[in-house]
């Protein structure tokens, strides 16, 4: 018999159990499925995770000032909180690395933003011009603010994509002027919408609804302290930069540099009211986080296909005896041991294989009701599918072949006896 005919055969076999074979490769389903439907998912997921972390630049380095814990009062109705990044540290890092290190200085503006005498709830960041090319934003309309412009001191401004819409819905925004605190900057541009994109180190606000005005203008035109007013007492906080983001040219070894800042901060910042964010080690920890994963993964889908394999195991010795005779007739008439071992493999590996193919199908299926539902993309890649396949045949032929030993050992006079 050549090997078409023997499959044909043990196909045929399969066929006249069908529930019976559909409950036996349950396991290898599960176990196929949930390797399909996770891997996709997680791919997908790990991507999304590398894009954001990867726009923020792996060359770049936050840092953004934190309130200390523990500020000392003046008297007993004021005081002032000085703390964070100042406009010398700017000045030490572009001393200290030259032309291969480019800052870009951030200041949450923090006084609210008017348009024709109302108050709107977005936010105004006072930026370095190269701010928006680090972080890839684009124009819907107008222009970005130059190094010129910040240099001159203008009262120009960019609004994002959501501020547009809410402020200036039936008029044209580039003709149009924004009030924070009592100075009017004029609006020059307009920002694509950035889809769940917030920039800064730890994504706490969104540039679709924020007000960017040049640096210089805002430390010229207001200052660093900032008021705030409860109950009659009045606290003060003096800070100059919000965040810094230090951005290297690709020749530098992030981790070389991460030292030498490190250090430098920790001399210069006792109280600890800084945090330092290197996407480059967020990049390698969520790939060191996403081999971890896949390896819980492939155990908890290896039991699944153990479980599956066992019970393929359990119906193939059960098939054995129940089709002793059929044995016991065939080798009276001539099969070899090794064709009643081919026979009973084969089935062994049909199921498998039934079972692998129904299971990539339903981790398909799977994996799109999963991205639909947490609103995840999912990647499928020909590797796990094939592999996935691949370990299905492995576990037929695994599991079938002590029956199929089995089976070829029985003696054919003993086999014709039986009832």
């Amino acid at each position: 018999m050549s090997l078409f005919d023997i499959f044909s055969l043990a196909f045929r076999g399969i066929m006249m159990h069908k529930l019976r074979a559909f409950l036996t490769v349950l396991g290898i389903i599960f176990g196929i499925a949930s390797v399909i439907s996770m891997v996709a998912v997680s791919e997908g997921a790990k991507q999304e995770v590398i894009k954001q972390i990867e726009q923020l630049g792996v060359n770049n380095i936050f840092i953004r000032s934190k309130k200390p814990a523990v500020e000392v009062k003046q008297d007993s109705t004021s005081f002032i909180a000085k703390y964070g990044l100042r406009n010398e540290d700017v000045k030490h890092f572009s001393e200290l690395f030259g032309s291969r290190l480019q800052t870009i200085a951030l200041r949450n503006v923090k006084y609210p933003v008017h348009t024709l005498g109302n108050r709107v709830k977005v936010e105004a960041y006072a930026v370095n011009p190269p701010y928006f090319k680090l972080t890839n934003l684009e124009l819907e309309g107008g222009r970005f603010f130059t190094d010129e412009d910040d240099n001159e001191l203008s009262g120009y401004c960019v609004i994002g994509y959501d501020v547009a819409k809410k402020v200036f819905p039936v008029r044209d925004p580039l003709k149009c002027f924004v009030k924070i605190q009592d100075h009017a900057f004029k609006v020059i541009g307009v920002l694509k919408n950035k889809e769940s994109m917030k920039t800064s180190t730890i994504q706490t606000f969104d540039v679709n609804e924020t007000v960017f005005i040049p640096y210089k203008s805002w430390y010229n035109r207001m200052t660093p302290l900032t008021a705030f007013h409860d109950k009659g007492a009045g606290t003060y906080e003096y800070v100059e930069i919000t965040e810094l983001i230090l951005s290297f040219d690709s020749s530098i070894n992030i981790l070389d540099v991460k030292d030498v800042i490190s250090n430098y901060l920790e001399k210069s910042f006792p109280n600890k009211d800084y945090d330092m964010t290197i996407p480059y080690e967020l990049l390698q920890q969520k790939k060191q986080a996403q081999k971890i994963f896949a390896l819980v993964m492939i155990s908890i889908a290896s039991l699944a296909l153990i479980v599956g394999g066992i019970g393929i195991m359990n119906i193939m010795l059960a098939s054995v005896l129940e089709r002793i005779k059929e044995i016991g007739t065939r080798r009276a008439l001539g099969a070899t041991k090794r064709l009643i071992r081919m026979q009973f493999l084969s089935e062994s590996v049909c199921l498998s294989m039934i079972g692998g193919i129904i299971g990539i199908g339903i981790g398909v299926g799977l994996s799109f009701i999963i991205s639909t539902i947490v609103q995840w993309q999912v990647i499928f890649t020909p590797l796990p599918i094939f592999a996935a396949f691949f370990i299905s045949v492995i576990v037929g032929i695994v599991f079938g072949t002590y029956p199929a030993i089995k089976a070829s050992n029985l003696d054919p006079i003993e086999a014709l006896r039986s009832e």
